[in-house]
């Protein structure tokens, strides 16, 4: 009897699954694939852990760090719009007080006028007078 190699093959492969089948016969705490299974997801769990801690205390920094420039930030736009109400109620104030200049000087000067005014008119009158005398 002659044997091919496509039959070698496909006893190799009867064997192969004879053996694999046997081999997952047993009890799962048997397995070394289980096995090889927990010890990953530990590693996987034990290593990202403390990688995911470090990582949230970073951004909990970060999100203090934002926190305390956002409220000094509102402190300073406060102080701002202070500043800016104080500089608009002087300059109201400082433009009032320039209307009530003005207005004074243009009563002095109407005053001053009227009484020059007069002041020449008295001095016409007592020409005349002093002239027909």
């Amino acid at each position: 009897m002659i044997i091919t190699t496509a039959h070698a093959a496909t006893a190799h492969a009867a064997t192969a699954h004879a053996a694999d089948a046997a081999h997952h016969s047993g009890s799962l705490l048997e397995s070394t694939d289980f096995w090889y299974g927990v010890a990953f997801v530990l590693f996987v769990v034990l290593l990202v852990r403390p990688i995911l801690k470090a990582l949230f205390g970073i951004l909990d920094h970060r999100i203090e760090n934002i926190s305390h420039d956002i409220e000094g930030a509102r402190a300073e736009r406060e102080e701002a719009q202070n500043l800016l109400a104080t500089y608009k109620r002087k300059q109201r104030d400082a433009l009032e007080e320039a209307e009530d200049i003005l207005s004074s000087a243009k009563k002095e000067a109407t005053r001053l006028r009227d009484e020059a005014q007069k002041d020449l008119e008295h001095s016409l009158k007592a020409r005349q007078e002093q002239a027909l005398q």
